[in-house]
Parts: structure tokens; sequence; C-alpha cells
């Protein structure tokens, strides 16, 4: 069993400390969540009528979108019973906006994720993945990927169970509610956990890693989840500590398994001498490897002018073409016909020239030399 009291409540998910439980209670629904956290009461009532708040006036607007109010309702509100006063504040003053759109909402919803987890994750970002590719956090509205409650029951101490956290071009049809969570398939439900070529907005890279909020739903003795890619042994540190009885949630980051040899996304297990638990899995984000924006480059070519000046046994210069505004020349090319004799000469490494001398024994036209610029910019700036 993981070294971590269940009374501790230093939730930390494998080596990554957020130290996101809440003070109380919002979702409504049969998974409501008991939470404790370090703010004070007052803080932590003001948190709770913050969140109501936001809840309140946002469900009508979900159900209208076409979202499920219980489902909506519990989703939300998980996620924002683990927020500071600052997000909470944030998205409350959306819903003062009358024009503001519940597109709008999630939007500002995803930025407060953003903030929440890029930055409090900054310095471990070396863990999930390449350690010469950075990560980039892609924030996402919650998506309920796992309910052992609808599906599978229970997951009994000392057993685990292995579960899908993204939708790839390989299971385009895999459906959230096969593993007990929202029904459809991930594409139409929920997008941000589909490849772009599905039709979803994850992008064509698969995640290095989920964050997605662990609930411990109704345990019947004290234990804790441990929850890791799959492959392997699993760790001893847990994501979430909890005694009987006890429902309690925590958002973690959980690296990317392997899809081979039984593994998949990710593995729960049910860390315990006795006892039974249901998981419920809300993943609010992904972390990627950040591919290199590609060179937005263009060549410039000029030539030489005049039509029979270029007399045998003679040198002529072209000089190279400078780049337009904002792009950087980054490399030169001279061009030529026939059996011309090129010399390339750099002067600095904003000007360069194309030297020709002829040899054909024959007067050539210049217009028959060039010289090249490669000229390239970042996109966008």
């Amino acid at each position: 069993m993981a070294s971590l009291s269940p009374r501790s409540r230093s939730y930390v998910a494998l080596g990554l400390a957020f130290g996101l439980a809440a003070a109380a209670t919002v979702a409504t629904g049969a998974d409501s969540d008991k939470r404790s956290g370090g703010a004070s009461a007052a803080s932590a009532g003001a948190n709770v009528v913050m969140a109501n708040d936001i809840l309140n006036r946002w469900q009508p607007i979900a159900v209208a979108a076409g979202q499920d109010a219980a489902t909506w309702r519990s989703l939300f509100g998980t996620q924002l019973t683990q927020m500071d006063a600052g997000s909470l504040k944030t998205l409350s003053e959306v819903g003062k906006s009358p024009s503001a759109s519940y597109a709008t909402f999630l939007e500002t919803f995803r930025g407060v994720q953003s903030q929440r987890f890029a930055g409090a994750s900054k310095t471990q970002l070396k863990d999930l993945g390449s350690p010469t590719v950075d990560q980039v956090f892609f924030p996402i509205p919650p998506c309920r990927i796992v309910d052992t409650r609808n599906v599978g029951g229970p997951i009994a101490a000392s057993t685990q169970r292995a579960f899908f956290f993204y939708a790839s071009a390989g299971n385009a049809s895999l459906s959230w509610s096969s593993q007990g969570g929202g029904a459809g398939t991930a594409i139409v439900n929920c997008p941000g956990t589909s490849f772009t070529s599905n039709g979803g907005t994850l992008g064509s890279v698969a995640p290095s890693a989920a964050v997605a909020t662990v609930t411990a739903v109704a345990p019947t003795a004290a234990g804790n989840f441990v929850v890791w890619g799959g492959d392997g042994v699993f760790p001893q540190s847990s994501a979430i500590n909890f005694g009987a009885g006890e429902t309690l949630a925590n958002t973690t980051v959980i690296p990317r398994g392997s899809r081979t040899g039984g593994a998949l996304d990710f593995t729960v297990r049910y860390n315990g001498p006795s006892g039974q638990a249901d998981v419920v899995v809300d993943v609010v984000g992904y972390f990627v490897e950040n591919g290199a924006t590609a060179l937005d480059c263009t060549n410039v070519v000029v030539h030489g002018t005049g039509s029979n000046d270029f007399a045998a046994n003679t040198i002529a210069t072209v000089s190279v073409p400078a780049c337009g505004v904002g792009y950087t020349r980054t490399a030169v090319q001279c061009h030529w016909d026939g059996a011309l004799q090129v010399y390339l000469q750099e002067v600095t490494t904003s000007f360069a020239w194309c030297r020709y001398q002829n040899h054909n024994g024959t007067t050539e036209s210049t217009s028959s030399i060039g010289a090249e610029s490669r000229c390239c910019r970042v996109p966008g700036q």
C-alpha cells in the first residue's frame, strides 16, 4: 500500500503535487463530492457561493445548448469546487455580461484551466514526455470518460482496470459510454478528446498526458487510488486517499500509457487490503509535445541586365537581393548558364554577391547570370 495516509489529504499525482482539494461541495446529483482543504471556513463559504452562482447562471444556457442538466452540473461543479477565489471571480465576471454566450463561457473556462495547470506544473513537464521537446497544455471543457457506476462496477482492493483517455484515428468510433462516461461518440460528445482527423479538436499528435479529476465514490474501506499509464509496476504514490464511506475528488496529471500488453492510456488501481470503490474520471485537458512551427520562407531572384555586355574573359557581379521587411536571409544561391566559372563571396551576414568569370571565349548576356536569396520568418512575427 502507498505510504500516504488515507487521512493525510496530501493529494499527490505521480509525483506532481497540485494541492487542488477544495473545501466544500456544490455539485448536485449522485456523485456530489465531500472534500477538505486548507482554506478558512469563511473563504471556503464565499467560494461555494460564487461556484453555485456560476452553476445557476450557466446551467439553463448549457441545457439550451444541448447539455444534460445533471451531467453538466456534476462536471462543472466538480471543477469549480477545486478553483481558487481568483478563478471563480473571473468566471463570475463573464456572467455579468448580458451578451455573453455559452461559447464565451467555455472559452473563459478553458483559459482559467490553462492558468491553473500549465503554470502549476511548468517545472515538471520534463517528466511527461520527450526531454528535448516542450510540453503545451491544451485545456478542454470537462468530459466524463469513466464512471464505473454505469459500466464495470466498483474496483476491488488490490485490483486495477485500464481505460482510454483520448480518441485517436485508430479508434475514431470510441464512445466514452463504453467506460461509463457520456453517451455518443467521443467526437460528438467531447470533441476536445478526439483527434482533428476524426473531426475533433485535440490535434493530430497523441498527448503525453491527460489532466483529469479522479473521484473515489462510496469506498467501503480505507485505501487509495493509484493512477498511472499502466505500463510496468504501479507507482507507490497515490492520486487520491480515502476513508470508508468518503467520496473525494482530486485533479491530477496522468502520463499516457503505451496501449500495448494490456495497457491502454491509463490504469486505476485500488490500493488497500480490503473493500471496493467506484471511480469517476473527468478529463479537463492534455499535455502535448510542442512541435516546431514551420518557417514562412520565400525565394527572391534577380538576374543581370543587358544583352551583350559580358565579354570573354571578363568578370561580372550580381548583388544578392535583399529580403522583404520581417524576413531574414538564410541562404544564398547563384544561377548561371553555360561554362561560366562562378565565385561567391560573402561579405557580411546581410550582404553577398555572385561574381562570375566568362570562360566561353564569346560575349555572353548578363541576363544569363543571377543571384537568389532564401528569405524566412517565423509566422506571425
